[in-house]
């Protein structure tokens, strides 16, 4: 999975739409979803930039997540604790209380 952000840019983010993560994961179903939600961040956070990071966390949080069983909540909640990006505080938050609704 993690090679899939190698190459993210914010020139490429542009041109393929500010929308492309939010209708990538749209296609998933709420179990692939959940499982991905920790990938992705820890993909885009090891050497990207701050405006690369702060659109893939929005777009993540536009999504339309279902309702997370207890066990998934546990294990989000203790991710999304122990996620650490500075400079993206909120987006982490909002993403994080849209993940776990």
């Amino acid at each position: 999975m993690e090679g899939c952000f190698q190459k993210i840019s914010a020139d490429a983010l542009k041109s393929k739409g500010e929308t492309i993560v939010t209708e990538s994961f749209s296609e998933l179903n709420d179990e692939e979803k959940f499982s991905r939600i920790v990938y992705v961040p820890n993909g885009v956070k090891k050497n990207k930039s701050v405006a690369v990071r702060r659109s893939v966390y929005n777009q993540l949080a536009a999504v339309t997540y279902g309702k997370a069983n207890m066990a998934q909540k546990i294990l989000l909640n203790t991710y999304f604790d122990k996620f650490n990006e500075i400079e993206l505080t909120n987006e982490v938050q909002s993403l994080h209380s849209k993940v776990v609704q």
